[in-house]
């Protein structure tokens, strides 16, 4: 039995690499996690988006038919023309269009759901609405801190490390080969012999006694001792170049990962605060094409306008509608895509429906 006592941390550095090795495993099964978190969240957001605008453009269809029925109105009463009718018959055909359009997308939209979640594309699903959620609109930005907390917490980063630590652990387990080892073995062995004789009697005399000999014998031994390398060919020291550049290789990884890793969520919290941005102005700009609307078609139903104005308005208005829908659940998809950038993607508590979507 031999016992290795000392090799100038060679054991401990394997382990340690080992280790390291381990735990690089297991935080990018976590990654994986999260991109599936993230992919069908994305997925999420743009069937909502795709079902938001069929609904908006089914209420455009409901307004194109009832300037329409306006403007019949007006001529079979004597004050309307043909060419008002077919401009109202045309909004609604292009409604009518859209409308099948925006539906054709929420099929899309719902096969690449059921396909992110590993789900056949045949299964009848209802998802939440989560049109109605108040989007928290305040002017916040990361600091340096939340960025390198971020940066500390995403499993990329978390990988790259540990990856970085077992490479320079397999160096300092390279380098310990070029040094003694101190080690202890010890021997023990029983033996043990047994020898029976009989003498044959000669002629006329008595038998001789029958002779036995046996022997159990116990030994043991305990040497200690130092190996010293002195020449193996060279492969010691391939080894240690080899470890060194494996070493260099993971640590420039570590570092590009973290600037790609602050690039990344810099570009989500720009992404965010362009998306609240446009959510804002596109919400000011549907306020102003509704008001438009109401205003032209009342004043064409009163008989005091025209149906061009009238017709403008409605176009206006659903464009305008579309434009807020976009934006608000483009909101919604770089929020999540901050929550991806930053690790922390799978950790947000759950919201009710009544409060802010942050």
């Amino acid at each position: 039995m031999e016992w290795l006592l000392f090799d100038f941390g060679k054991r401990e550095a394997m382990i340690d690499a080992a280790s390291q090795l381990q735990l690089a495993s297991n935080v990018l099964f976590t990654a994986a996690h999260q991109k599936v978190i993230y992919g069908v969240t994305l997925a999420f957001y743009t069937h909502a988006a795709a079902v938001a605008r069929a609904r908006l453009v089914e209420q455009a269809l409901r307004n194109a038919r009832s300037v329409q029925a306006a403007a019949e109105a007006r001529l079979h009463q004597g004050q309307g023309t043909i060419v008002d009718v077919a401009q109202t018959q045309q909004m609604t055909a292009q409604a009518e269009l859209r409308l099948v359009q925006a539906q054709n997308g929420i099929e899309n939209t719902y096969l690449e759901l059921m396909t992110s979640m590993g789900i056949a594309p045949s299964t009848q699903l209802r998802t939440q609405d989560v049109a109605g959620r108040a989007l928290n609109i305040d002017d916040m930005r990361m600091t340096n801190d939340m960025i390198r907390t971020a940066v500390s917490q995403r499993p990329d980063v978390l990988a790259a490390y540990a990856a970085a630590k077992a490479a320079r652990s397999n160096v300092t387990a390279a380098k310990a080969e070029f040094l003694p080892k101190v080690f202890v073995t010890g021997n023990v062995a029983y033996t043990t012999g047994h020898l029976a004789l009989s003498s044959v009697p000669g002629a006329g005399a008595d038998s001789s006694p029958t002779l036995n000999l046996s022997s159990n014998n116990f030994s043991s031994l305990v040497l200690g001792g130092i190996s010293v390398p002195i020449f193996d060919g060279g492969m010691r020291a391939a080894v240690m170049k080899q470890a060194q550049n494996r070493a260099d290789s993971t640590q420039v990884t570590l570092e590009q990962t973290l600037d790609d890793s602050v690039k990344q969520i810099v570009a989500a919290e720009n992404g965010l605060h362009t998306g609240l941005s446009a959510y804002r102005a596109a919400s000011r700009l549907e306020a102003a094409a509704q008001t438009s609307f109401d205003a032209a078609f009342a004043a064409y139903r009163s008989g005091v306008g025209s149906i061009t104005p009238a017709t403008l308005a409605q176009s206006g208005l659903l464009d305008a509608q579309l434009a807020r829908s976009d934006a608000y659940y483009a909101a919604l998809i770089a929020a999540a895509s901050l929550g991806f950038a930053t690790g922390a993607i799978g950790n947000v508590p759950d919201q009710g429906a009544d409060e802010p979507a942050r």
